[in-house]
């Protein structure tokens, strides 16, 4: 029960700390807010189960033949692929690279060496994710999905308790938001993660406003620093643009509105005043020049403002809340600079940032089918259609029937029709629907983004009304336990609670392939062998693989032995092609009626296909006989595409060169992975070209003897090293330059951080001794 132990200590802790830091919470709405998670995840987490579509790796060979064995049957939701495929993977290759003490930069396996945390997705820095780092990974999964919605429920909860709604509303919006499909759906994306922090976000922006406060600005770098790292960036960009929106319509709202609503605490008769909204007896408690009344009858009670947390009813200065959102943002950038910069350094070497560029001049449509269908989804609980658009977003029709009761009988506030706005502009973004779709396709930086995805926001705007209608009833806990049974019912089912057995077993074509080698080398999948990126839970590298970021040259080599897929990742169909050997694949799983031909050894066989070896397989670093200089990497790929010897020839890009093909110098070489990287022993009789099969993402630096070299693009997509005559050591090191710099920064930043903490710490520590006693 290591994953519901380590939940319950997280989410105690946190709720813990924000009563004391931030804001009173119950002790029952705690223990609901701890327990409304568990309606999705309970029963993984306490029988120690997974949370996650791990039966899907044996739709597919050389699982598929053993998938009784770990009483596995048909698939529970084949639409949760990019989970198994993408983001669990990913989730291993980090752990692997903090087990050795790496920083988490490269991912050796796949697509001949990829990058990691400048991915995003990844989220090596998020820290719930290294927090889930202490128990073993199938059973952080569990911990991951219950804590995204732990973080949803908790924002909308803070959020609408912010806005004055009592408790119980305030956990029907907790719920609303925490159910809602996209949510559900996506839990165990990182696209999830980032979205459930929406209202957190809008909190703290309420709480900048409303309280202009070194505290006020803590929780607001807190809300932007978690929403960087929670690992997708679009999203990132759509929650701020977001939280721009309410931080205008809360500056200019704010002031127009009296009475300020406020939150009161009353205990034994005695009274202090506190940000956010208090109850006596069901009652709402709302502020008015420091005088409290209640709003169902005519006591009034006067009470003093607490030292230091002043609010603003009007008379705080909106440039002070600018500012300190201002200083906010600045600060979180500092501290994940470490995790932005190498984002922002890789992404335009993807073939998916020149497709996002080229879409920003295209004219944005939308088939009718696709927005009628999108607009189905976001209404009508049907799962069949929920798989085809799994981002459609959709709340059940209780939150719906309370929304509309929010506009047509709930008293109204300020934030009624201001909620109501957003929903219909996210929703019909959410649908792809004309004007909106095409207007946000016109402005700069959406026209490169998913707009879609604000079917998420509408979601929660959709909650949040319905949270003020129910905050309009006298008795509204019923209405929970109503939305809760309609959710559970709907959306409680996308996910799988599967044995921890059945978490990438191995089967004897696996075990055949050595655990240790001399000398690195990568295996493949013929067709749908193996999929992709599953090889990281083996150790093994493949040269296949499916991410989000796909590095550009390299896709440009797929013609050379594979087949890219519209989606997903590139297939081998002809294993006769030389290319394969270049790419130092020594091992390749085949379905058992394949036979691939004479460069091929038979090595093992079971019921779920064969397991061949290439004898002729390149080494990782290799020296070729010819060098063929070329000054472009067109002139490059027209040249290979033609060309069928790999071995004996490598292209090398050197601008400053004519076009020449010359003897390369001879030597050995011998390769062993180190550091994030590779450590090659070169013994040269003659200077010459070291070739090395690594994806060039820039960020390779190369070290002959300790002393930094400039290395080249070889084979269009990889590294070359030019090494003198003699036996030297050379070092291959995958440390981008936004790396470094963005860790100094991000260090420097948590320093300065630490430095004023601790000034003011001290700074306090003297007043008290100079106060009398």
């Amino acid at each position: 029960m290591s994953a519901f132990i380590l939940y319950l200590a997280v989410t105690l802790a946190l709720l813990w700390l924000w009563s004391r830091c931030v804001r009173n919470i119950s002790r029952a709405a705690a223990l609901v807010l701890i327990a409304l998670p568990l309606l999705f995840t309970g029963r993984a987490l306490i029988l120690g189960r997974v949370y996650a579509p791990i039966d899907l790796p044996f739709m597919s060979e050389p699982l598929h033949a053993y998938r009784a064995d770990f009483g596995l049957g048909e698939p529970h939701n084949a639409s949760l692929s990019d989970l198994y495929q993408q983001i669990i993977p990913w989730k291993q290759a980090v752990r692997a690279s903090w087990a050795k003490g790496e920083w988490p930069l490269l991912n050796p396996y796949m697509l001949c060496g990829d990058v990691l945390a400048a991915s995003a997705q990844p989220a090596p820095y998020d820290p719930f994710e290294l927090i889930a780092l202490l128990i073993p990974l199938a059973k952080a999964l569990t911990f991951g999905a219950a804590i995204t919605f732990f973080i949803a429920a908790f924002s909308a909860f803070v959020f609408a308790r912010a806005l004055a709604c009592r408790e119980p509303a305030s956990l029907v919006a907790a719920a609303a938001w925490m159910c809602s499909a996209s949510i559900a759906f996506m839990v165990g994306w990182p696209l999830a993660r980032a979205w459930a922090l929406l209202p957190f976000v809008l909190f703290a922006v309420h709480m900048v406003v409303h309280e202009t406060s070194l505290r006020s600005g803590v929780v607001l770098t807190t809300a932007f620093t978690l929403e960087i790292l929670a690992g997708h960036p679009e999203t990132l960009f759509h929650v701020i643009a977001l939280g721009a929106l309410y931080g205008i319509f809360e500056l200019f709202g704010a002031r127009a509105s009296r009475p300020q609503s406020a939150s009161v605490s009353l205990d034994d008769g005695g009274g202090s005043l506190e940000e956010g909204h208090g109850s006596l007896d069901d009652s709402r408690v709302f502020l008015d020049d420091g005088r409290v009344s209640l709003d169902d009858g005519p006591v009034s009670l006067d009470v003093s403002r607490r030292p230091g947390r002043p609010t603003t009813a009007g008379g705080t200065p909106a440039l002070r809340a600018i500012a300190i959102a201002g200083a906010a943002g600045l600060i979180a950038l500092g501290i994940t600079a470490v995790f932005l910069m190498p984002f922002m350094d890789a992404a335009p070497q993807s073939f998916q940032h020149a497709a996002r560029v080229w879409f920003t001049g295209q004219k944005f449509t939308s088939p009718p089918g696709v927005i009628a269908r999108r607009a189905l989804v976001m209404l009508v609980p049907w799962d069949k259609m929920r798989y085809q658009e799994p981002d459609a977003g959709g709340t059940g029709f209780v939150v719906i029937g309370f929304a509309i009761a929010a506009l047509v009988v709930a008293r109204k506030r300020r934030e009624t029709w201001f909620f109501f706005t957003l929903f219909a502009i996210c929703a019909l973004a959410g649908i792809n629907a004309p004007p909106v779709a095409q207007i946000l396709h016109s402005l700069p930086l959406f026209d490169v983004a998913i707009n879609q995805r604000f079917a998420f926001a509408a979601d929660l705007f959709l909650a949040m009304l319905a949270a003020l209608a129910v905050d309009s009833l006298k008795r509204p806990h019923l209405i929970l336990g109503l939305l809760l049974i309609e959710r559970i019912a709907e959306v409680g089912n996308y996910y799988p609670s599967i044995s921890q057995r059945a978490f990438y077993p191995y089967v004897p074509t696996l075990s055949a392939i050595p655990q240790k080698s001399d000398e690195p080398f990568r295996i493949a999948g013929q067709h749908y062998m193996l999929i992709p990126d599953a090889a990281a839970f083996y150790g093994l590298e493949d040269a296949r693989g499916y991410s989000a970021m796909n590095n550009w040259r390299l896709r440009d080599t797929f013609p050379l032995w594979s087949v890219p897929q519209a989606a997903s990742f590139n297939v081998i169909g002809d294993p006769t092609k030389p290319f394969l050997a270049f790419l130092n694949i020594r091992y390749l799983l085949t379905p058992l009626d394949s036979d691939p031909g004479p460069m091929w050894n038979l090595v093992a066989t079971d019921k779920g296909g064969k397991l061949y070896e290439n004898n002729g397989v390149l080494p990782r670093a290799f020296i070729p006989q010819w060098i063929w200089y070329r000054r472009t990497k067109n002139q490059v790929r027209k040249e290979m595409l033609e060309a069928d010897d790999f071995r004996n020839s490598a292209w090398v890009e050197v601008p400053e060169y004519p076009n020449q093909n010359v003897v390369n110098g001879s030597g050995t070489v011998k390769t062993r992975r180190a550091n994030n990287g590779y450590l090659l022993d070169a013994n040269m009789q003659h200077p010459g070209w070291i070739i090395v099969s690594e994806t060039a993402w820039d960020g390779w630096r190369a070290y002959i003897d300790g002393r930094r070299v400039q290395h080249r693009i070889a084979n269009l997509a990889f590294i070359g090293v030019h090494v003198p005559e003699g036996r030297h050591k050379v070092q291959l090191i995958f440390l981008p330059d936004a790396f470094t710099r963005g860790r100094a920064i991000s260090f420097a930043t948590l320093g300065l951080i630490a430095i004023s903490a601790l000034s003011r710490a001290a700074i306090r520590g003297r007043r008290r001794a100079r106060r009398p006693v």
